[in-house]
């Protein structure tokens, strides 16, 4: 019971943040077009990165420890403090990324660069970046598929407005999500879906389609 009722608990605070961050970036942006609320962070990569990174066992302890602490601070903060979670996220975020070694923050830039074509994808965005031998035609695919998804995302946000009830907003993104990787998974080749199934597994459900704070979709 505790075990869902927690998992409940995230559904819905990933969904309010994500909801208020979107509204925040709108704000900004005005009628310029959409560059992206969620970027790749070092907090929260999954294991297949951590390899692909060389993240050392005393490196992925002091990120667990960020991390354990933002997702505390985030929940004292409660679900209307976007401003302060997102400034103690993008703190947190700093301290993550200056961990890494020199040579590794180049890898991790690269990364980010990769992962910001694949944004709309959430964490099936996330989990490309550990396939390998994608051609030119399928990234190029996987771009437009990016685009797509992030028009959804943003046509739901638009039509759920204010007091919307979040917990349908949540099956609607779970919805989403479901369809986006069953359409990646269309354009990767035998091997290359099986990497990225894998890889997938390795990523907290909701990564990027509504979860939030303390996740890797951040924009430091």
């Amino acid at each position: 019971m505790n075990r869902w009722f927690s998992r409940m608990l995230a559904v819905t605070v990933g969904v309010t943040a994500l909801v208020g961050a979107y509204t925040a970036q709108a704000q900004q942006n005005g009628q310029r077009g959409q560059r992206g609320i969620f970027r790749l962070s070092v907090l929260g990569l999954p294991a297949p990165l951590h390899t692909k990174l060389q993240i050392t066992a005393d490196q992925k302890t002091k990120l667990e420890a960020i991390q354990m602490r933002l997702r505390t601070e985030a929940q004292a903060a409660g679900q209307g403090n976007f401003q302060e979670v997102r400034a103690r996220r993008e703190k947190a975020n700093e301290e993550a990324l200056a961990i890494l070694t020199a040579d590794q923050k180049t890898r991790f830039e690269a990364l980010r660069m990769e992962s910001d074509k694949y944004a709309g994808l959430g964490r099936a965005g996330t989990a490309l970046l550990v396939v390998d031998g994608l051609t030119a035609d399928q990234k190029s695919k996987l771009e437009a598929l990016s685009m797509e998804t992030r028009t959804k995302q943003r046509e739901l946000f638009q039509g759920a407005g204010q007091g919307a009830d979040r917990q349908a907003l949540a099956e609607k993104f779970r919805a989403m999500e479901t369809e986006t990787v069953a359409a990646v998974t269309k354009v990767l080749t035998a091997d290359q879906a099986k990497t990225f199934d894998t890889t997938l597994k390795a990523i907290p459900a909701g990564r990027g389609f509504g979860r939030r704070p303390g996740g890797n979709n951040n924009n430091n």
